[in-house]
């Protein structure tokens, strides 16, 4: 096994790469497997090293493959779907075998190997190389998948910096990666020193933020007069023919991400991952989605019960039809809403499968006005249904898959739409993995937001995530009409209390 341990701009993912294109001149290309921490960072790998056969995602994306293949063996229905674990408690329902939560997958999927050698043994002589990218981010458990893959004779490669570990909270391997790697026996570490991404005084400040030395955080008295510079800034540097793409702003909240997004508009286009993602809350929305999962799960209750608040109809009147007369919950949604056989069929359920008819069915139930929707859900509707067909129309995988996989994106906590020719505004931790020449750190004052000791060591690595995204300039910037920045990020202290 082979383990490259190297900071931001070491070149990591090129010698994966590298190792990658060695291997497949002997292993088929089918039998690869690349696990990546998102999907941005799978469709950048599978570009640079020409793949097209191997399997490139999330180890999420892999467990839901696994899970959907090996359903017939393992009591599983092939036809389940995935929801957040927090949905679920909300509405006070077990969690039954039709629905499984993100974390379900990676569980289940230990379990069948664990539970059963002859899919373990299958599982592990279909893949012959398997390369693991960020693995300090996986967690215990995702760490014991990959486990559980590994046999020998594989070729295994694995990338990790124990320095860029920010996912503490999920119980990600963190700053025990490399004692956990080496628990695994016959590994043979190369450590990378060289920075290949930035010039050399770039460099230069990237290893002294290592040693916790930053420039000057740029102080603001409000909210507003940080956006005003941020929006200036990002003006003059498109004027001067830097491309929207080169240029992001980076934050430790989704709120804050959001706020600057919609102070900054107007001058250039912008995409807001957390903006994109705030949409997924309007209950029209959650219905419209619950009415296509209903399609495929005629025993998701969660989305049985999405679907009917949309109507108009109380979760539990849903759950009590459903039981009360020993019904599907795609049928007790139907009936508590007291759609007729002729309102059936401006959505029918039976053609839902197909995407071009999912986004028709979007507009049926719009113009029908089936559902109980305000103004202002209608143009969430609507807008969701813009932005889905801009998806497919960008991403071909999507376009030609079915509903099913495309449900299995949108709910993916890794979902992300990229827009062309705009600035990025986003959190660090969706910024992992990603790079631009100019990154702007906003609200640099929400860092360590409780003072707690135990966070302070993860906070420092997530600013050093941050300030290493930018391949040529980076700008740290504050408002302190509330609170100052921790310590650990310098300030005029002049300026401050004036």
């Amino acid at each position: 096994m082979k383990v490259f341990e190297g900071s931001a701009g070491s070149g990591k993912t090129t010698r994966l790469i590298e190792f990658v294109k060695e291997k497949l001149a002997r292993i088929p290309e089918e039998r690869a497997v690349i696990v990546t921490f998102t999907r941005a960072a799978a469709k950048e790998f599978k570009q640079r090293a020409g793949l097209q056969n191997a399997f490139i995602g999330t180890l999420h994306s892999w467990a839901l493959n696994f899970l959907r293949n090996w359903s017939h063996r393992i009591r599983l229905a092939s036809n389940f779907t995935v929801e957040e674990a927090g949905r679920l408690s909300k509405l006070g329902v077990a969690n039954p075998d039709a629905i499984l939560t993100f974390d379900d997958l990676i569980h289940r999927t230990c379990e069948a190997l664990k539970q059963n050698e002859e899919i373990r043994r299958a599982t592990q002589d279909s893949i012959g190389l398997l390369v693991c990218d960020e693995f300090q981010d996986f967690t215990q458990e995702q760490a014991e998948l990959i486990r559980l893959l590994i046999r020998g004779g594989q070729e295994i490669a694995i990338a990790f910096d124990e320095r860029q570990s920010i996912f503490g909270w999920t119980d990600a391997l963190g700053m025990r990666t490399r004692a956990w790697l080496q628990s695994l026996g016959n590994v043979e570490f190369e450590s990378l020193e060289k920075i290949y991404r930035f010039s050399e005084a770039r460099a230069k400040e990237v290893e002294n933020a290592k040693a916790g030395a930053y420039p000057l955080c740029q102080v603001f008295l409000t909210k507003k007069e940080e956006a005003a510079f941020l929006k200036e800034s990002l003006t003059s540097l498109i004027q001067r023919g830097t491309k929207p793409t080169d240029c992001a702003v980076l934050t430790r909240t989704r709120h804050r991400a959001i706020e600057l997004a919609n102070a900054c508009g107007g001058n250039f286009p912008i995409i807001c991952s957390p903006k994109i993602h705030s949409l997924f809350d309007d209950s029209s929305i959650k219905g419209f989605l619950g009415v296509l999962k209903l399609a495929l799960n005629k025993w998701d209750v969660v989305a049985a019960c999405d679907a009917g608040a949309s109507f108009g109809v109380a979760p539990a009147s849903v759950q009590f039809l459903a039981i009360d007369k020993g019904l599907d919950y795609r049928e007790a949604f139907l009936q508590a809403c007291g759609i007729t056989n002729e309102q059936r069929q401006k959505f029918s359920l039976i053609r839902a499968n197909e995407i071009e008819n999912a986004l028709s069915i979007a507009g049926d139930l719009i113009t029908a006005g089936l559902m109980k929707t305000s103004d202002r859900e209608i143009r969430s509707l609507l807008a969701f249904r813009n932005l889905l067909c801009d998806l497919l129309q960008k991403d071909d995988e999507l376009r030609n898959g079915n509903l099913m996989s495309l449900l299995d994106y949108l709910v993916s906590p890794d979902f992300e739409f990229r827009e062309e020719e705009a600035v990025t505004f986003s959190t660090i931790h969706k910024a992992k993995g990603r790079e631009w020449k100019y990154v702007f750190i906003a609200g640099c004052e929400e860092f360590l937001p409780k003072h707690e000791p135990a966070q302070e060591d993860e906070e420092r690595r997530l600013l050093f995530v941050s300030f290493s995204r930018a391949k040529e300039v980076c700008v740290l910037t504050c408002a302190i009409e509330r609170k100052k920045p921790p310590y650990f990020i310098r300030v005029n202290e002049k300026l401050c209390r004036e």
